[in-house]
């Protein structure tokens, strides 16, 4: 299995290969979820740099970069997976530059 912190610096490398818009880097908003549905679970959300350093343990697993976020989303966010506002914050103007470039 291709653990989370991997994925991330796969997804990182390849961006740096593509390197036109970068929209991957350390603080990219991220969901990283493990065994989802069992007793076990775990589910975590910040910035790439914050969840390449945490260990989910087993799979499976899966990963999610969101997009526009929708403001109870937010608040899940950080209510329910400590993610740090700030975090929630920049990524939501990230977000919009790139689809007002679009």
């Amino acid at each position: 299995f291709l653990t989370i912190p991997k994925a991330l610096e796969l997804l990182e490398d390849m961006d740096r290969r593509v390197g036109e818009e970068s929209i991957v880097d350390d603080n990219t908003l991220v969901v990283g979820l493990a065994r989802v549905g069992t007793p076990n679970e775990y589910i975590a959300a910040g910035s790439l740099s914050e969840l390449k350093d945490i260990e989910f343990g087993p799979p499976p697993y899966s990963l999610i970069i969101p997009g526009v976020l929708h403001p109870i989303e937010e608040e899940a966010l950080t209510t329910l997976f400590d993610c740090k506002l700030e975090v929630i914050e920049d990524w939501r103007e990230r977000v919009k530059s790139v689809l007002k470039n679009t």
